[in-house]
């Protein structure tokens, strides 16, 4: 299971090793986080590049819009923050140079042409009110790949904080999908 940056991971995982990885679990993660040439459902890409130069010039303040845009469109986008601001610096601040590594990776990561590739069962669960990642690039994905879409109504893009038993819920047809 792959969140957001995470999916990246995970889906890599899944199309380098697909006999070490039984499913995937794909959460407000995409195959190509920022817009461009025929992927209308990213962001855009200037506004990825700055947030990595903000990072430079205001820390704490561009951690704190980029955790408000986490929570934003939730049911209830206050309480959503304060766990995932909780969360995030509970062992203390990331590291500037970790954060811009991600970054990197969110602007330069492209798998779209490998989806259809994934040889493993997948699910790609979306938040309807996701503000980072469109629920169609999810729809789009799980389509390529003959995965299960699932979009969880009143969600943003952190749907395991208000909306767990959904989460839970649209997993357990991917379980059931894996061979024992």
């Amino acid at each position: 299971l792959g969140w957001s940056l995470g999916g990246l991971v995970a889906l890599t995982a899944a199309l380098d090793m697909p006999t070490q990885v039984r499913g995937l679990a794909m959460l407000c993660a995409t195959p190509r986080f920022v817009r461009g040439a025929g992927w209308p459902h990213g962001s855009d890409a200037a506004l990825v590049h700055q947030l990595a130069l903000d990072l430079e010039t205001d820390y704490h303040a561009t951690l704190e819009r980029f955790l408000a845009l986490e929570a934003m469109g939730s049911n209830d986008p206050k309480a959503e923050l304060r766990r995932l601001r909780a969360e995030a610096f509970e062992r203390g601040e990331p590291e500037l140079r970790v954060l811009q590594e991600g970054i990197g990776l969110l602007e330069g990561s492209d798998l779209r042409a490998r989806v259809p590739q994934l040889a493993v069962p997948s699910t790609w669960i979306a938040g309807r009110r996701d503000r980072l990642v469109p629920p169609a690039a999810m729809a789009w994905s799980a389509e390529r790949c003959g995965g299960r879409f699932v979009e969880i109504p009143g969600a943003g893009h952190a749907p395991f904080i208000g909306h767990a038993d959904a989460v839970a819920e649209a997993l357990q047809p991917l379980f059931a999908d894996i061979p024992a």
